[in-house]
């Protein structure tokens, strides 16, 4: 399991089973839209799967998953870390935020407005939110209204105020 975030015209791809590799694809700006390459950049600080990453306009977010050789077993991690683009394309290096509230793998999260939102998980439909600070950390986590349904491996996206 990868996960997959955009920043403006370029898509980064990172990580995929135990991988803690980050890759970009870019895009010709002004192009058909089609990629043009893959390229490099600055590794996941661990060597995780089913965490979910989020992109805002300044940072990109990645929030728990498990470490483990294969899909079925692992420690999970409440772990949660950003980094900020590179001009030049990439990102910068990782640094840790504020620890999710508790360990989880398989949630989706999403930034919408100023805040990331993070959404189920195996075995739960809690639903939490952290504002994004200045500095690219987070706030501390808040609890919000569940799910209606426990649910994982979802895909959440925010348009217009809505989740």
């Amino acid at each position: 399991m990868n996960t997959f975030a955009k920043w403006s015209t370029t898509a980064l791809l990172i990580g995929g089973l135990a991988l803690g590799l980050a890759l970009i694809l870019l895009f010709v700006p002004g192009g058909l839209g089609y990629p043009s390459s893959w390229k490099g950049t600055t590794s996941y600080p661990g060597d995780l799967y089913g965490y979910s990453c989020a992109s805002s306009t300044e940072f990109i977010y990645c929030v728990g998953g498990a470490s483990a050789a294969t899909n079925t077993t692992g420690t999970l991690t409440d772990a949660v870390y950003y980094a900020a683009p590179l001009s030049s394309g990439g990102i910068q290096s990782w640094s840790r935020a504020t620890d999710y509230p508790n360990n989880r793998v398989g949630q989706s999260c999403v930034v919408a407005g100023v805040d990331l939102y993070c959404v189920g998980g195996i075995i739960t439909n809690a639903v939490y939110y952290a504002a994004i600070l200045p500095s690219g950390n987070l706030s501390s986590w808040n609890a919000t209204t569940s799910y209606p349904i426990s649910i994982s491996g979802q895909s959440c996206v925010a348009s217009t105020g809505y989740l």
